[in-house]
């Protein structure tokens, strides 16, 4: 199983784990066991126990899914747990808590009550030192080095959510770069992301493929876009995109940005803090006068108005903006609010309680339901 499954499957495990406390802190064998049978049907890539081969191990293939349930529901059991509860040590008015709520209810792990088992204070500062020193270099390194930055950096998040969770005094965008800059590339982001949601960038990703079709029949239907003129995905992707500004009258200009060819990126002045895509169009020909040239697009995730990322691919712009909201605990801009509920709710299936907001998607969702979908590339 390759670094990014483990933790992926540790971090699914840990949160059944503390759902199951909230009725009970003392968890009945049979509960867990058929807790990892179901995981074990429905996930068998990523929760059956295999040999290094890949071969699957005789019988259910759940020892390992049950084993690491139960220690961790008894390392959560040890009498000195509640005193070391990392919530407490953030002491969070409600009111403030409240402020987040909207991004809350899409992270089951916004605040890990406790380091894993094996992992403390200490230690989880020593992996903060060890990303400190070359956390780009460690993806073009060999396997072992690769393997121990993804260790790290799941030991440590605990650690992280702690600095991005003050509410009673925010990290500042230098605070980030200084003390986990790892956090600022997209690697990094995205598999914080997936800690944070138990959902990662490919399920988003995916989720969001499949729909297009849905988004561009119900753009035709209402007549607000011409199918036969879309021929590129890329094209595709950022129209689905646009249908969802247009249905809820929000501005597409509030999160996307278009700036001229050729722009200096530390000169553009945007108007709000909040994460922001910019786009830059390039031309992707060596002579420009030639007939035919074909444009392309270039796109930047910008964060209280400085450059971050840098995206070939508007889809996957859109998705590190997304989860850029919920990493950073970014409150979503006033004049967006049904955007970026729609894909919380469409593409991450996270849902707030009933709001004025949360009705006009459902009313949205009804629509696309009696949609044909169209064909697409």
């Amino acid at each position: 199983m390759d670094a990014v499954k483990k933790t992926t499957q540790k971090f699914v495990l840990n949160k059944i784990v503390d759902e199951l406390r909230v009725v009970n802190n003392h968890i009945p064998i049979d509960v867990i066991n058929h807790v990892a049978e179901v995981l074990v049907e429905k996930f068998p890539d990523t929760f059956a126990d295999k040999w290094e081969s890949g071969e699957r191990l005789i019988g259910k293939g759940t020892a390992t899914s049950i084993s690491k349930m139960r220690n961790r529901n008894n390392y959560l059991n040890r009498p000195h747990m509640d005193s070391n509860n990392l919530s407490n040590v953030l002491n969070i008015p409600f009111k403030k808590q409240n402020l987040v709520k909207c991004l809350r209810v899409a992270c089951p792990q916004w605040q890990p009550l406790a380091y894993d088992t094996g992992v403390t204070e200490k230690s989880a500062e020593e992996d903060r030192l060890f990303l400190l020193l070359g956390f780009k270099e460690f993806r073009e390194d060999d396997q072992k080095i690769f393997e121990k930055s993804v260790s790290a950096l799941s030991d440590s998040f605990p650690l992280q959510r702690l600095l991005l969770n003050d509410l009673n005094n925010p990290p500042t965008f230098e605070d980030i770069q200084t003390t986990w800059p790892c956090l600022l590339d997209t690697f990094y982001m995205m598999l914080h992301f997936s800690f944070l949601t138990i959902c990662t960038c490919e399920d988003v990703q995916e989720t969001i493929k499949k729909d297009v079709p849905t988004m561009l029949a119900y753009g035709k239907l209402k007549q607000w876009i011409d199918i036969d003129v879309i021929i590129t995905e890329e094209q595709q992707y950022l129209t689905a995109i646009k249908i969802i500004f247009q249905y809820f009258k929000e501005e597409f200009t509030n999160l996307f940005v278009t700036i001229p060819p050729n722009t200096n990126l530390d000169l553009v002045l945007l108007s709000e803090n909040h994460p922001t895509i910019l786009m830059m169009e390039s031309v992707a020909a060596n002579d420009t006068d030639v007939e035919g040239t074909e444009n392309t697009w270039q796109y930047f995730l910008f964060m209280e108005c400085k450059p971050v990322n840098e995206f070939d691919s508007f889809l996957d712009a859109v998705i590190t903006l997304l989860a850029s909201y919920y990493v950073f605990n970014y409150l979503w801009p006033q004049q967006v609010p049904c955007f970026l509920e729609c894909l919380q709710m469409r593409y991450m299936k996270s849902f707030n309680e009933s709001t004025r907001v949360t009705e006009k998607v459902y009313t949205f969702f009804k629509k696309l339901q009696t949609v044909k979908p169209a064909a697409v590339l």
